[in-house]
Parts: structure tokens; sequence; C-alpha cells
């Protein structure tokens, strides 16, 4: 299973993708919150303190020189005289005429104005290249508005933009990996619990065996994996009538089957030696049915042997392969009685293999019989060791086919019939099954063990 497309991957990656977006939306708004409260916290002091020190000046006007030598900035006078003051103090490069000036609210390095926090003091910011000044403005005379206390504040140099940037930066940063590790602690939890029920009906189905009634004994919640479940139980039910029925048929049919088939072989045994039976075209009819009847014979025997379930878990016994082919040429070779074929047995007799041997047997009665009935001439081989049996044949062979299909497609006979279950066994036993056959010059057809 591909681990990034399964439910556990899925749930992690939401909570790092749901972690990621309230991490990003928090951090915004905590900075955001943060600078704003920082500034009206130091915007308060920074009025309250210009208040104080205007009605000081007023009861004593040596106190401004008190204040700067111990390095306030302060200044006392108009908002011209302030603009020339902090222009040359702060070297800004810009030129203001002074017939035109209406104002400090309309200079234009002005970003905020007239912000009326601390009755009535007016607060000034300017943003000039690193400059971040902060200007208290506070009336000394009511009446006369034109003399005013000037605090004056140097923002940027108090906080510092670049460390004040790295600062947020790093604490973002480390706000963000502490989420993602949570988000995926708690995702691999939560992806652990959803998976759980799944897991343990995955566990409950791969524990039922073959051949024993099929029952989910554990009780699981009335959600999806509960439904799923109930209809796996309705299904497996299902499954055992099915079975069960099958099992009948295929006793039924073992015996209601083999019970005709070998009244027929009796039958035809006793007119092949009946004196009034002596006639050859009699006998060639009799010849006729016998084969037919020994076809029978093996059909059925091979069909209820892969109609068992069983035959998936027969255990392998010990038998010397030598002997099990001779004993297949030997039963098959009625086929060839009229062919001039020459029949090779090319297997060391010492040679012994352990695999199951009803199972076997089939294959190589299939693989010899097919080798018999269409080879008209030539020559049929069978050799093989412990690891592998191969049947080569001179006969008229066939275009294969990866997914082997009937061969009466192409022939009266049922050539393809007896592949499909070779085919069958193989895949049912994890045997290797190589084909290689030409039209018109052979076929060659190797089980790997």
């Amino acid at each position: 299973m591909n681990i990034f497309q399964s439910i556990r991957f899925r749930i992690i990656a939401m909570c790092i993708l749901f972690a990621f977006i309230v991490n990003l939306s928090y951090t915004q708004l905590l900075v955001l919150v943060t600078e704003e409260s920082q500034d009206d916290v130091f915007n308060l002091h920074l009025a309250h303190s210009a208040k104080v020190w205007a009605d000081e000046y007023k009861k004593d006007n040596q106190f401004i020189e008190n204040l700067g030598a111990i390095g306030k900035d302060i200044f006392i006078g108009s908002e011209s005289e302030l603009m020339d003051y902090v222009t040359k103090k702060y070297d800004l490069k810009i030129e203001m005429l002074k017939k035109d000036f209406e104002g400090l609210s309309h200079w234009p390095l002005i970003d905020h104005v007239e912000k009326e926090i601390h009755e009535e003091v007016i607060l000034y910011e300017i943003e000039y290249d690193n400059i971040r000044l902060h200007i208290a403005k506070a009336e000394l005379d009511a009446q006369e508005k034109s003399v005013s206390l000037f605090y004056l504040v140097d923002v940027g140099k108090l906080y510092p933009q670049s460390g004040s940037d790295m600062d947020t930066l790093f604490l973002q940063v480390f706000i963000f990996l502490i989420s993602i590790i949570f988000a995926v602690l708690i995702g691999m939890y939560l992806a652990n619990r959803a998976v759980l029920p799944l897991s343990q009906l995955s566990s409950d189905v791969d524990a039922v065996k073959i051949g024993q009634k099929i029952v989910l004994n554990r009780q699981y919640y009335n959600d999806e994996i509960g439904v799923l479940a109930d209809k796996l139980r309705a299904m497996f039910q299902r499954m055992d009538s099915f079975i069960e029925r099958e099992k009948s048929f295929s006793r039924d049919a073992s015996h209601e089957l083999r019970t005709p088939i070998t009244n027929i072989h009796i039958a035809v045994e006793l007119a092949q030696a009946m004196p009034q039976c002596n006639d050859d075209k009699v006998q060639q009819v009799l010849s006729r049915i016998a084969r037919s009847n020994n076809d029978m014979i093996h059909l059925v025997e091979t069909f209820l042997l892969l109609g068992r379930e069983e035959t998936r878990e027969e255990r392998a016994t010990t038998c010397i392969l030598f002997n099990m082919v001779t004993e297949s040429l030997e039963n098959n070779k009625y086929l060839i009685q009229s062919k001039s074929i020459n029949v090779i047995n090319d297997i060391d007799e010492n040679i012994k293999i352990q695999q199951a041997t009803k199972i076997l047997k089939v294959v190589l009665n299939n693989l010899i019989r097919n080798a018999f009935q269409y080879t008209n001439a030539g020559s049929v081989k069978v050799s093989g060791t412990a690891q592998y049996l191969e049947v080569e044949d001179t006969g008229i062979g066939f275009e294969y086919k990866k997914d082997l299909i009937p061969y009466s497609d192409h022939h009266e006979s049922g050539l393809g019939l007896g592949l499909n279950i070779v085919q069958r066994i193989c895949q049912l036993k994890g045997w290797q099954l190589l084909i290689d056959s030409k039209l018109g010059e052979g076929t060659s057809i190797r089980v790997n063990f």
C-alpha cells in the first residue's frame, strides 16, 4: 500500500495544514496586536510626560534645561521653528517653503497626525529612512497657541527595526515549528484512533480460515466501520451458504456421475470381449466409446478435484517422478494407438520430488493428453527434475495467448480446456507455467515448481 494514499497520511496532512493556517493567522494577528499595543502604551507615556513637563515649565522656565541635561529632547517654540529644528538635527533632505507652511499636520513627512490621547496633548509620527520620530505637542498658553512644548523621541534608536523584525521572525518560526510538531503528533494519534477499527476489521477478516465457518466475533460501533462489518457478515453468510451448496453438489456429482461412467466402462469391456462383437467395425465403435468414457472419467475427476478448496492445502508427499510419468503415459496411450509417434520418457529413474501428488498428476495427465491428441507424427518427450516438469511435442502447435481461451474456438476438440485447467492449478499452487508454441511446428510446456 502506498503510504501517501493511506487514510493515516491524509489525516496527518490535514492536521498539518490546519495547524499551518491557524499558526499563520495567529502569528500575524499577534504581531499586529503587539505592535499596536506597544505604540499605544509608548504614546500614552509620551503624552503624559509632555503634559507634566509643560505644567512644570509654566512654573519654572529653568526646568527644561534640567531635562536637556539628562538627555531629553525638548523644544519650546512654534511649529514652524520646530520644523527647522527637526530638519537640521536629523538631517532631513527636504526643503519646506515657510510662506506655504500651513502647520505641522500638513508637513509631508508626517505619517500619523493629531492623536489626542491625553487632554490637550497632540501626537505626531515621522518616518523618514531609518528615523521613526514621535513628537508630543503640549500647549503652554491656552490664549497664545503659537508657542508650545514639543517632546521628541527617536523610536528607531529605542527599538531598532531590524532587530525587532528578526525577533519577530524568530518567534514566528519557533511557534510554527512547535505547532507543526504538535500537529504531527495529534494527527498520528487521531489517525491511529480513526483507523484502529478498520485495522481490527482487516485482522478479523485475515483470521478467517478457508473451510471453516466464517464469523466476525468482534463487536463494532454503530458507525461506518460497523456498517461495513455488518455487510461483510452478510456476505460471509452468503458465501457459507454457497460453499455448502458447492460441497453438496460435489458429493452428489461424485456419486451420480461416477456410477454411470463406471457402468459404461464395464459394459464396454464386456462387449469388446464378446464373440458377437469381433467385427472390426464394431470394435472401432466400442473403442471410440471407451476413449470417450475415459475422457469423461478424467474430466470429472479433474473438476471435482479443482472444486474442492482443500486442494490449496494438500500436503506434499514424496514420489518418484519417473514412475508417475510412466503411469500417465500408459493411461493415455490409447490416444496414439493409430499414430506413428515416438514417446520418450527422459527422466532419471531415481529422481524424487516432494509435491502435492494428486494435483501434479492432473497437470501431467492434461499435458500428456494434449500432446498425444494434437501430435499426428513425430515425437512426444517428457523431461524433468525435482524443480520442473516439461512436455514437448512436434504436433500442430497453436497461437499462445497470455489468457488461455477454449481451444474449441480454433479446433473441434478441447485442447484449450486442458491448458486452462493446468493454468488454474499452477496459479492455485504458485507454480510457474511457461508455454512456447509455434503453429505447425509443435509445443513445449514447462512447469517450474
